[in-house]
């Protein structure tokens, strides 16, 4: 009987892992042609222009996971208990946020990867050719709550539930790489997601992971549409507050990485221990003889 319940927990959990994910594209599409269709129709009929759909991946993302927020929170994310750490140490990962996305920005472009993929250049002239207060409103602080919230709250909880923590840490960095839909990206986003799936197992909070997920956002967006902050990190005052933000991503990474290994030894620790055996074995009495 208690196997049985085991079992349907655990498909539970993989039931929400895979509906978390899968009604968000479903719901996105949903939404992203209901945007573009009543665009068409007051543009031809009321703006009195040609009809032409309105897309513009930047706005209709925002739109997309703001609205969803509150389905994914109320059907499938599960509260987490008590946070590990106060919430002055979480301000530490807002400069690691920015720091990961320069790192890892650095890396690709040294790598010259980019260059080979003409998908991920068509894509990064959509999300970076707009403005710049809806960029950031969508991209860095809507779109990381909704996909914390399935990919950290939801997916990486899940995969906890069957694995140690540092497979969970992988599995779920692959899911949200391949979620970005090509290979520059899936680079990026892998690790980037790794990073905070790590953050999300050291707090055990929702928080942690959003903080990380927004400041890496916003960084790549203000260090790529804002001329002041393109001008900035270029002089030297800039240069050397890249290299104390670069400090900061390898100090770090170590010692998230180290957390996976006393997690692991801590949930061992936390099973329940077996009941003892009795000393006396009660015996049975030999049946009498009629």
């Amino acid at each position: 009987m208690q196997n049985m319940k085991m079992n349907g927990k655990k498909s539970m959990i993989i039931a929400f892992m895979v509906m978390s994910l899968l009604f968000y594209y479903i719901f996105t599409s949903m939404v992203s042609t209901t945007i573009q269709i009543l665009y068409s129709l007051y543009s031809m009929y009321i703006a009195g222009g040609d009809g032409q759909p309105y897309v513009n991946i930047v706005l209709v993302t925002g739109i997309c996971a703001g609205l969803y927020i509150p389905i994914v929170y109320s059907l499938f994310f599960q509260k987490d208990g008590k946070r590990n750490g106060s919430a002055f140490g979480l301000v530490w990962l807002i400069p690691l946020g920015a720091a990961l996305c320069l790192v890892l920005n650095i890396l690709i472009s040294v790598s010259g990867i980019s260059r080979l993929f003409d998908t991920y250049d068509q894509l990064a002239k959509q999300i970076y050719n707009g403005n710049l207060i809806i960029e950031i409103l969508s991209i860095g602080v809507v779109a990381p709550i909704t996909e914390e919230l399935i990919f950290r709250g939801v997916m990486y909880k899940g995969l906890r539930t069957f694995f140690r923590p540092l497979w969970a840490v992988v599995l779920s960095a692959v899911f949200f790489g391949l979620y970005h839909g090509n290979v520059v990206q899936f680079l990026y986003a892998g690790t980037l997601g790794a990073f905070m799936a790590m953050v999300y197992e050291r707090y055990r909070h929702i928080i942690a992971p959003i903080l990380v997920h927004m400041s890496a956002n916003i960084m790549s967006i203000l260090s790529t549409d804002a001329k002041p902050v393109r001008h900035f990190l270029s002089i030297e005052a800039g240069t050397v507050f890249l290299l104390a933000l670069i400090a900061l991503g390898l100090i770090a990474a170590p010692i998230l990485i180290s957390r996976l290994v006393p997690s692991t030894k801590n949930a061992a620790e936390k099973k329940p221990k077996e009941p003892a055996e009795r000393k006396e074995e009660v015996q049975q009495e030999p049946p009498e003889n009629r």
